[in-house]
Parts: structure tokens; sequence; C-alpha cells
């Protein structure tokens, strides 16, 4: 389709006000809400496969008769805004040549490319840019958007409308004050959260921590080797400590301490208020060959042994060797072995797991083909493997001293307890990957103190949010665990900053409320915007009173000039709310969508609580994951004027069900679009018969059933109403697919299967589907409206139907193919599948066709189809002939006709 009839359908769409429902109407109300999205460059089709499935939901809902909400806002708080207005104010070259590229996707004049990306030093151009564009995008690929209710989370109205929400958690003692781990930015003194960090929301950074076991040297006993490990509960296993001959270690004063560690821990500890003092180098190799004291058994030498697989990066650049559970331990003692080392060719693996069918480590690494320390990723997938099988699995045997015949579990439990016991413990924590923020800062673990969280730890709080989870549809279903997973495992969240965007934290001069948490409730927002701006509302009227009688109900004083307003809002809260399905993203499960169910079941009356949520999984190309690096991402617009927003969606949703990858295949979008262009061919066909005259007998015959006095009235054959039948029936199993949020099958029942069975019905009968097409043209239109809706819309107008076809309301279509028909078709089609497994075995080049059939009705269909078998087969048929070598007529069946190829 031509661009500009797709902008003039959308024009018409916002020209007639399609997507802007009634404030409040007598039919069911639908509200639908997604994340918006951040304004900092263009969306690819991986966003699209996302918003694209809200808008297929939406256009549904309203298919089915709702009165249907989506609205849609810009997120640009937090500090990517901010990131890159300050990478455009240093110039900084990469950046500059990136944005300078996501600018002339939209502008080709080079000047005003170069005045745009300059003005980005302000942040609000930045937003103001790429929001204006990213709404541009969203109404070519029809997205069916009410914009009456956009805002940004930089408007002052809804800064105090978080202010307001933050006073109600710590109302409700969610809001406290006390010493965490975060994930922290020392350059910008900041704490991160998953919005801040490059790929935060795909690749999820989370907080580990890792025990350090002080073990005292052996000539020096107040002086302890620190290592770092995840598995204390193999304490009894270990065999010797390694470090690092190419790693700068120091001998330091924590805590009054003298420990030795890498040189890179130390600002690490202090970010994690250790207190630090004297500071003195230790080279490597005056280490390697000395022995520690076991912890907790000081007739117990460890050794210390030289190798290069330890990380500074990585707790203390010290770890303990661990050779009978820990894949790496067990290879690098190998190639120690190899190289000579005396002391390494004494050691031998300890076993203090007790497997339940035996181990030895040599096997289990052989599984993974592991030779050598150079097969890293082969020893990651065996440390991880092990790990999971002895910690969910295994016991600890007799060989374990203290933490002997326990669970691995219990073991891991019970030796911190006994380390902690003789001041031989301590803890450090890091990110769980190397992680750098969109400014391109380190990533690290800080404790600050009085700092303030978002308490999710109330055994309450969360019963509350499984009781409303338990009464939600999730979409796939699969989901719901992880929801409640992790409602499960959120503890506290720092929710202040002092860098970035953000609205002003309420209870701390100079700091921000961090960009997640103020997310979690922005769906009644978007009820409230509107009646704001329409009464002129300043700001500062918009206090605590004013929100808790606008969204809670309660009243404001007598007089007060604010209360016509506040009841407007309420009422509009009251007919909308609550949020009936939000839609997005897996990845954003464990904080978008659970703080989500938290926030309004901890603040809002049960009555609002949130009723369904759905997900769709990622996009990838061509069996990559797009990403810049690998420069395989497709924008969203460049998709759209190459291949049309119609097929766009299209190939979106029919490549993939929700809870799969999708994959962008290159080489497939052709098949699919030609596909398409077959629809919209047959869509005409019946299209121009209603234009030829048939429009007032079709629509006859359209609201009658088909009765032998219909049948009378018409040349139409019964194959023809066969026909519209089965298409009805695909249109309804296609209503059904939608209802169920199967969007893949909704596709192949409303564009795929319904042109099979013309291709079919072509076949068998050699007849014109127009007049059947004539008859279902309506709801097909309908039907394919979700998922193409420019085509949909396109053929309405030309077929002269009122209104729009996005605004149509259409019971579940039902189809009745007729029994007698449905048979005919099933013979002939079975014959011409036959043809083909028997033309595989014939030798030579066959001429005739011989079938045999004992059935009267079979071979009176047969007969019928005598020419269209012959044309498909592209062979001479003859039927019941007398010429029958091989006997084939006697081993014919009634249903199963006999064939021989000659």
């Amino acid at each position: 389709m031509e661009p500009q009839k797709q902008q003039d359908i959308t024009r018409a769409w916002k020209q007639h006000q399609v997507f802007e429902p009634k404030e409040i109407a007598e039919k069911d109300k639908y509200y639908v809400t997604q994340p918006y999205p951040y304004p900092t460059g263009p969306l690819h089709v991986g966003h699209g496969r996302t918003y694209t499935t809200t808008d297929v939901l939406t256009r549904f809902a309203r298919i089915q008769g709702k009165n249907v909400l989506w609205p849609m806002a810009f997120h640009v708080t937090g500090t990517p805004v901010l990131a890159i207005a300050d990478q455009v104010k240093r110039k900084d070259a990469d950046a500059m040549q990136m944005y300078r590229g996501y600018i002339g996707i939209y502008e080709k004049n080079p000047e005003k490319v170069e005045q745009i990306l300059h003005s980005f030093e302000d942040p609000k151009k930045i937003v103001a840019f790429f929001g204006s564009v990213i709404e541009k995008d969203f109404d070519a690929m029809g997205y069916s958007i009410d914009w009456r209710k956009q805002f940004t989370t930089m408007d002052p109205y809804y800064q105090q409308f978080v202010q307001w929400q933050f006073h109600k958690f710590k109302e409700k003692g969610a809001l406290v004050k006390g010493k965490y781990p975060i994930l922290y930015s020392a350059v910008d003194g900041n704490a991160v959260g998953e919005d801040d960090i490059k790929d935060g929301d795909t690749d999820k950074v989370a907080i580990t921590e890792f025990q350090l076991i002080k073990f005292p040297l052996a000539n020096d006993p107040h002086t302890f080797i620190v290592v770092a490990t995840l598995r204390p509960d193999t304490l009894f296993g270990i065999t010797n400590i390694w470090v690092n001959p190419s790693l700068e270690y120091v001998k330091a004063e924590v805590n009054g301490e003298k420990w030795i560690i890498a040189k890179n821990a130390i600002e690490k500890l202090k970010l994690q208020q250790k207190t630090i003092g004297d500071i003195a180098a230790v080279p490597a190799h005056e280490l390697a060959h000395k022995d520690a004291l076991h912890p907790l058994d000081a007739h117990m030498h460890i050794p210390i042994l030289p190798t290069t697989f330890v990380n500074a990066e990585k707790g203390t650049g010290i770890v303990c060797s661990v050779p009978g559970h820990a894949p790496f331990d067990f290879m690098a003692l190998e190639e120690a072995k190899k190289l000579g080392d005396a002391t390494a060719q004494r050691i031998h693996p300890k076993y203090i797991i007790a497997h339940p069918n035996g181990f030895e480590m040599r096997k289990f690494l052989d599984t993974f083909k592991v030779q050598s320390m150079n097969d890293r990723t082969q020893l990651q997938q065996a440390t991880e493997a092990i790990y999971k099988i002895e910690f969910y699995e295994c016991r600890t045997n007799g060989e374990n001293g203290p933490l002997s015949n326990m669970s691995v579990r219990g073991a891991k439990d019970k030796s911190v307890e006994l380390l902690k016991a003789v001041n031989r413990w301590d803890r450090i924590y890091e990110p769980s990957r190397k992680a750098l923020t969109r400014a391109g800062n380190p990533v690290v673990v800080a404790i600050l103190s009085d700092q303030w969280f978002l308490d999710y730890t109330s055994k309450e709080w969360k019963e509350k949010a499984h009781r409303c989870l338990n009464r939600m549809r999730i979409f796939p279903e699969k989901y719901a665990k992880t929801l409640h997973d992790s409602i499960d495992w959120l503890e506290q969240r720092p929710c202040i900053r002092k860098r970035g965007l953000g609205t002003p934290f309420p209870f701390l001069g100079g700091w921000m409320i961090e960009p997640l948490s103020d997310s979690t409730l922005y769906m009644l927002f978007y009820l409230c915007i509107e009646t704001l701006r329409e009464n002129g509302m300043k700001p500062e009227d918009l206090d605590e009173a004013f929100f808790d009688a606008a969204i809670l109900g309660k009243a404001l004083p007598q007089g007060d000039a604010r209360s016509a307003a506040a009841q407007e809002i309420h009422g509009k809260l009251q007919y909308w709310y609550p949020n009936d399905i939000r839609h997005t993203a897996p990845a954003h499960i464990q904080n978008h969508s659970s703080f989500w169910i938290l926030a309004h079941t901890l603040l809002l009356p049960e009555e609002w609580w949130p009723r369904a949520a759905s997900f769709n999984e990622m996009m990838i190309r061509n069996g990559q994951k797009m990403s810049k690096s690998k420069g395989n991402i497709i924008p969203l617009i460049d998709a759209v004027q190459k291949f049309g927003p119609d097929l766009m969606r299209l190939y979106t949703i029919a490549s993939s069900s929700l809870e799969r990858t999708a994959d962008w295949k290159d080489e497939q979008v052709p098949q699919v679009e030609n596909k398409l262009n077959e629809l919209e061919k047959v869509l005409r066909q019946g299209l121009d018969f209603i234009r030829k005259g048939g429009a007032d007998f079709m629509i006859q015959l359209d609201a009658a059933t088909n009765t032998a006095v219909s049948m009378k009235n018409t040349s139409a054959t019964p194959q023809q109403f066969w026909l519209k039948e089965k298409i009805m029936q695909r249109l309804g199993e296609s209503y059904e697919a939608y209802a169920q949020m199967d969007y893949k099958m909704a596709a192949q029942k409303a564009f795929f299967e319904p042109l099979n069975d013309i291709k079919q019905f072509k076949k068998v009968f050699a007849e014109d589907e127009s007049f059947a097409v004539s008859l279902v043209l309506k709801r097909w239109l309908i039907m394919i409206t979700p998922i193409a809706p420019f085509l949909a819309e396109q053929l309405w107008k030309e077929a002269g139907f009122p209104g729009f076809a996005s605004a149509q309301h259409l019971e579940q279509p039902e189809g009745k193919p007729a029994k007698e028909v449905q048979e005919r078709v099933d013979a002939v089609e079975k014959i011409l599948g036959d043809v083909e497994r028997v033309r595989k075995l014939a030798k030579g080049n066959p001429k005739t066709l011989y079938i045999y059939s004992i059935d009267a009705q079979e071979t009176e269909w047969i007969e019928a189809a005598k020419a269209q078998i012959e044309k498909y087969a592209l062979l001479q048929v003859k039927i019941n002939d007398a010429h029958d070598p091989l006997g084939k007529k006697a081993k014919a069946q009634k249903g199963k006709a006999a064939l021989y190829l000659e």
C-alpha cells in the first residue's frame, strides 16, 4: 500500500477520534497499559514486537465491543537522558557519531542534523526530539493509542503525584532508612538501577555476596590471607590456596586486622564501609609456596600455589582450591603438576560431598570436553552444573569435619556460623557480572549509611501480592510462577539517588526518586492528567490532600476550590480502574511488573488491584541477538518504510507465539509478503463482486440461512456456500485464538488457512471464489484489523461500509461447512496426495492415471473432478477402466480408491 494512503488512514483515525474512548460509557471498559518508552533513540523492531502485541490485544477488545483505553507517555527520569547530554557536551566522538546516525533516520538535511545534535546538550531537547519521532513511529505502525493523556515523568504534575505516592509508602511503613548493599557508580557518586546500566534491562545485574574466609599465615598467625568464595560448604575440601603471580597484592590494615588481598580490592572494601589503614605491597612470589592455617583446624596446613586463572576484579584476588568439587581448581592443579610443581604433585582432590551415583571430577569434565584451562567456556558450564547438582541434590559425606552428613545448603549456613564464632569470616559484595553505566563508568557495590529503601520484606504485603497474582490472568501462564518467585525474592530496594533526572525525594533534600520506583502507579495518573490540564491546576496545589481526594475518595475541606477537579478524577478512576491488562516483556518481571503489583496491593483498595498481565519474549534477527555492536538492528521506522506496517505487523505476530523468541529472518519476510498480497487479491475479488452488482444480493444471502429457498434464488453452487462456511469457521477459530492471546494461531486462521481453503476449492471445483468471499468480506476485514489495520481500513472504505473497520463490534463468527461437500473435497484431495506418492515410486515417465473406486458416491465425485485431477496431476485420467493389469480394483476400499500409473 502506498505510504500516502497509510498516512490518510492515520489522519482519518485521529480526525474522527477513533481511539479516544468515551470517559464513561455503558459498554464494558477495558483499560490497557504498557511500560512507556525511553525517548533516548529510535525504537527498533524488537520493541515493535511488544508494542504490536499490545495493539493487537487492544484492537481485538474493541471487536469484542469493549470501551478501550490505551494511553501512552514517556519515561525520561534517571540517568540515560542526562548521560547523552553529557556525551554531547564533551563532544564524545563515538556518541556524536551514533546520535548523528539516529537523527539522520528522520532528518535528511545534514545542517539540520548537526543543529539537532548540538541541541542535545539540553536534556529536554533530547526528550522533545525522540518523543516526537517515537509518536510518529507509533502512528506509522497503526498503534491505536489515545495520545490525549501523554506526559513525561518530568512533568511537574507527575512529580507531585509521585511524591504523594511516597508519602503513602512511608505511612504504610514501606519506606525505610538503613544500611544495605546497592549497585553504585563511584565515578558518579550515585546508586544505579537497571535503567542506568548498559543493557541492564535485558542482561540483569544483581548483587552477589561472596564469603570471605581469613586464613592465618603459618609463619605469621596474626596476618590473614583472605580468600573469597561462593562455596563455604566445601571448607574441608580445600587442598590449597591460589594466588595469581601477575596481580598486585598488598598487606592492608582492614578494621584493625592485617589482611593480604589484591590491591584492586581496597577500593571495593572502602565502598563497603571497611576501615582501611596502612597498606604495604606484597609481591605474589613471596606468597607462593608458603603455608596458611585452616581457619577451623590450626593443625591443618594449606599450601599457597600460583595460577593464572584468578581474577582481581572479583572478590579479593585470592581463592581457595577445592579440586574435588570445583572444575577450575581441578584443571589448575593438573596443569601445575604438569609444570613440575612439587607441592602440587603431592595434592590430591578431596571428595567431601556424596553424589547418589558416585563422582569423579575427571570423568565429569570429560562430559564437557574439557582438556585444559583454555576451555574456559566449558569449565564455566561445568562449574554451574556441579553447583546446581550439589546444592539441590546432594549431602556432605563423613569426611567434612563438623560439616559432615548434612545438606549442602545446611553445610553452607553452618560453615558461616562456625567461622563467625572464631572471627575468621567476613563478606564482600560484587555485581553479578561486569557492568558499566550508560556513561561508561564501572558499576560496583557500595554500602551507604542512612540510605532510603522500599522495604518489600513484609510478609503481610507479600501475601497480598500473591493473592492478587492468584486472581490475575497471566499470559502465557508459565510466567505466573516467575512473578510469584520475584515477589518472594524482593527484599529492600534503594529508591533515591543524587544524579540524573527525577522527582525530588520529599524526605531528604538534594536527592531524587530513582526511575523504577517512580513508575509503579502511573496507570492512575493517565486518568488524572487531562483534568489537571483542563482546570489549569498549579503543581503546588496538588498536595497530599488533593490526591487523597482524587484517588482515594477522601473529602477535601468544604469550599476547597479543588474539590470539583478531585471528584472528576475520582469518577474516572471508578469507571476505568483497575488496569485490565498490562503487556510487557519478561525482562520486566523482576522489576517493573513486580513493583506494579506490589504498589497496587499496598496502596489501593482490593477492587483496584490489577486483573491481568501478558508477556512476549524478545526478537532476534537471523538467529542472533540484535545489538549495536553487531550492526543488525532494524529501526522501527526503517522497517515500516521498507516493508509497510501491515507486513511488519503480520510477520512479527505470525512468526512466533508469545512465550517463544521471535526470529526476524530476512529471507522469510518476502514469503509472508507474498501471502499478504495474495490475501489482498482475494479480498479485492470479493469487493469487485459487490461493486459489479452483487452487493444487495450478497447482503440478503448474508442474513439468510442456507435454505433451499435461498438456493433457488441464485446460481451459486453448494460448494460456494461450503467455501463461505469454511472461511467463517476459520474466522471463528481466529476469534477464539485472539481471545486466548494465541496471536500466532489467530494470524494462521485469519490470514493463511482461508487462502489454503480457497486453493483447495479451486483445485477441486474449478470455480471462482468471489461470491463466497463477498459473503464474508465485512467480517473478514474486521478479523484481520488487529494485525493488518491499514489493509482492512482501506478495503473497508473502498467497499463503502459505514464507519471504520477499527471501530467495529463483531460477535464470534460461526461456520458449518456442508458435510457432503467436505467429504467430496477430502476425497479428491486424498487422490491427489496419493498420486504424488505413487508417482515417486513409479518407473519411467507415466502418462495415464487409472483410478479404481468401488463406492458410487466417491466415483461420482471423482468423475466431476476429473478435469481438475488431470490438470494438477499432469496425467490422463481413466476411472474404473477395464484395463487393470495388476488387479488394483480388487484392492480398492470404500473411501480409499486404488491407483495405477502407466
